[in-house]
């Protein structure tokens, strides 16, 4: 395994501040230095290649030099890099704003849509920013407060401290507020629909733009589920380490280094570590045993080397990401497994999992009913997208799919 070092891309928003540059030492001579893009391939702005055999070489040319390879299993099967990774000095408070989803920012920008997390790096005391809304809003509403100025009123306002973490689904209304440095993970967009921005003008002496209409199609206007989905710290040598969010497009960890600490990088993925405090060092941990023979049936190392017998799962979409299956079976009908599967869900989601559920009952419309759900599953070239609970459980059944979802469903085939 090889280790790349990055040098970061920067912005110099009006809202920015300077302690990138004065604090955090990253070398920018701009007045303002509002973000800095640590893992970026957009065309907006690339991180750069910093020492080694390709030093200086644009980060989106050096994965077309080097090949998928680097990107591990995961990463390859996405036509466009996944992810951005960024920091943020937010003197000012941001807009307050929206991300389309996939379907939509496909379809109306030509780029994915945008998810994201915010790990609060630090921040000045009374800190707070928007998550969402307080209570649920109509569009008429919500348009009419976006032209009277009195939109902020009806936003939820979280009060933040240094190591909170936010996960912003695409469609959630969200500002970050002044005082605030983030690390923000995100998928690889730069498309945002701002719909307030405190009549703040740009460099040209102008209002800067809002989004209204797209902001409307996209905004989900119910409250979002802003529990911290942080999980609990786990002793490993050298330190701890914790989960804090996982979606298709990207999975953080948070490692808290006390000593030297190995962090496992296999052929899946490719691994970016972003250090938010302190200073130490890096290095590739030999890929393969001094002594190893290249058999692999009758070795016990742990390397990603290793030859798998080959497995017969059929492989996932490029858009999922599924670590654990937990499966709810029964031969007989009748006997509680929708109400089994929705408890597990809800209860692992509190525990700070991310969950979801595929509804395999042909003709069964329980799961949508338990969770209040009417909507009908999109869909692009890409695959379909699951519906959303009110508290973020993403499902899939088959009468998300039908025109009604009281239809009858005949199936003739196969099941498995």
């Amino acid at each position: 395994m090889k280790i790349e070092k990055l040098s970061p891309a920067f912005k110099d928003y009006l809202w920015g501040g300077t302690k990138l540059r004065d604090v955090y030492g990253k070398k920018c001579d701009y007045e303002k230095v509002a973000e800095s893009w640590e893992l970026s391939t957009h065309p907006a702005g690339q991180s750069v290649i910093d020492g080694g055999e390709y030093d200086g070489l644009k980060f989106g040319e050096y994965l077309e030099k080097v090949g998928a390879k680097a990107l591990g299993v995961n990463g390859a099967k996405f036509k466009e890099f996944p992810v951005l990774i960024k920091f943020i000095d937010a003197k000012q408070p941001l807009s307050v704003q929206v991300h389309p989803s996939d379907e939509y920012a496909l379809r109306v920008e030509g780029e994915y849509g945008k998810t994201e997390m915010w790990y609060v790096v630090d921040c000045e005391p009374g800190a707070s920013l928007y998550f969402g809304v307080n209570r649920a809003l109509t569009k008429e509403e919500f348009k009419k407060r976006i032209e009277d100025n009195t939109l902020t009123d009806v936003l939820y306002k979280a009060d933040v401290k240094k190591g909170d973490v936010f996960f912003i689904q695409s469609g959630t209304i969200h500002a970050i507020g002044a005082g605030i440095l983030i690390c923000e993970i995100q998928q690889n967009s730069n498309t945002t629909y701002r719909v307030y921005d405190y009549g703040r003008r740009g460099a040209d002496g102008k209002l800067r733009e809002l989004h209204i209409d797209k902001a409307i199609d996209v905004s989900k206007l119910t409250p979002s589920d802003t529990s911290d989905k942080q999980g609990k710290p786990e002793e490993i040598p050298g330190g701890t380490k914790c989960a804090l969010a996982s979606c298709p497009y990207f999975t953080t960890e948070k490692y808290v280094v006390d000593g030297e600490v190995e962090i496992d990088v296999t052929g899946d993925s490719f691994a970016s570590l972003v250090v938010t405090e302190g200073s130490g060092a890096s290095s590739p941990r030999s890929a393969m045993s001094e002594n190893c023979t290249h058999d692999c049936s009758s070795c016990g190392e742990e390397c990603p080397s290793r030859q798998n017998p080959e497995s017969f799962l059929a492989p996932m979409n490029k858009m999922s990401n599924v670590k654990k299956v937990i499966g709810v079976v029964s031969g007989k009908g009748g006997v509680g497994k929708s109400l089994v599967t929705s408890m597990l869900a809800v209860t692992m989601q509190r525990r700070g999992f991310k969950t979801a559920i595929l509804d395999a009952d042909i003709t069964g419309p329980s799961i949508p009913k338990c969770f209040g759900i009417h909507e009908k599953a999109m869909g692009s070239d890409d695959g379909l997208f699951p519906v959303n609970t009110k508290t973020g459980i993403e499902t899939m059944s088959i009468n998300e799919l039908l025109p009604d979802e009281t239809s009858p469903v005949v199936w003739r085939g196969p099941v498995i």
